[in-house]
């Protein structure tokens, strides 16, 4: 059986507002599973599945699975204060530190 894969887009006015204030451009972007977005995001996978059906993080469906790309994960969990903060306590920013002091 092959794998069927569909691939959503940001809604066109994130997209426009992000492309002005993003100059980086990823040549080969990741995608997670929802599960390991909202992980590393320190949410529940309830809150990235709200995400995908309002059309607030790039995603693709592979099989039975949806895959979100890493960007725009990072993107959404900036657009609102309570979830920046769980990235920061919970998720995957509470490292940041220690990252930033490892590479001195």
């Amino acid at each position: 059986m092959a794998k069927k894969s569909t691939t959503k887009k940001e809604s066109p006015k994130s997209a426009s507002s992000q492309d002005k204030k993003s100059e980086f451009r990823v040549k080969n972007p990741l995608w997670l599973s929802a599960s390991h977005g909202a992980v590393l995001l320190g949410v529940k996978k309830k809150t990235i599945k709200r995400a995908i059906k309002s059309n607030l993080v790039k995603y693709k469906i592979e099989g039975r699975k949806y895959l979100i790309e890493f960007e725009s994960l990072i993107k959404f969990a900036h657009c609102n204060r309570r979830l920046e903060n769980k990235l920061y306590q919970e998720g995957i920013g509470q490292y940041i530190k220690s990252f930033k002091n490892w590479f001195k």
